[in-house]
């Protein structure tokens, strides 16, 4: 209901049944069909992908990109959503959300920062789960041993001093603020959202 600061009215979000989680912002549901670019990019093409019954998920764009990229889909049966497997790592990951905002009293309009640092954090955690075989969901799903420094270093809207350059290009400022998760894809493995 809140819209967030960068814009985003929603995100797609993609799970296995592993609770391997990626979160997506959208500023409106007919940008789904972008967030496979991002997935196929990041992740890669799943062999398949079973979408909840949503128009949007089912058809147009993201139908023909999930065609295009050679990926099976199979989308739920209809009135049966505890049939899909992923919806046991979305409301894992819902509960990790809840907690993270009410612990941290964290403003409203930064619910998509604090989703996407819920995603990265489950599935960089090892879980419970009988075929993760004591392995993390980020390993299983990637293959390679997960990396959690970049995790680790700060929790959810801690308080940090990060350095900013002055405005005259002279000297940096040291300043306080708040942490928003990684920089994903922006400098380098330790840059973080202030």
């Amino acid at each position: 209901k809140c819209k967030s600061l960068r814009g985003n009215t929603c995100c797609q979000i993609f799970a296995t049944d592993f609770h391997y989680v990626r979160a997506y912002p959208m500023k409106s549901r007919k940008e789904a069909h972008y967030t496979l670019d991002s997935l196929f990019e990041q992740v890669g093409v799943p062999r398949t992908i079973i979408p909840d019954n949503a128009k949007e998920m089912t058809q147009g764009n993201f139908l023909k990109k999930v065609r295009r990229a050679q990926c099976k889909m199979h989308p739920v049966e209809a009135y049966t959503p505890n049939a899909n497997a992923a919806e046991d790592a979305i409301r894992e990951l819902k509960r990790l959300f809840e907690k993270s905002m009410l612990d941290k009293n964290t403003p409203e309009i930064l619910w998509y920062d604090c989703f996407e640092w819920c995603s990265l954090v489950r599935s960089n955690t090892a879980l419970n789960i009988r075929s993760l075989n004591g392995q993390t969901p980020a390993t299983k799903m990637t293959g390679d041993t997960a990396e959690i420094a970049f995790l680790a270093e700060f929790g959810w809207y801690d308080w940090v001093w990060y350095v900013t350059p002055h405005p005259k290009g002279l000297l940096e400022r040291k300043r306080l603020g708040r942490y928003l998760g990684p920089a994903l894809n922006v400098g380098d493995a330790m840059c973080g959202t202030i």
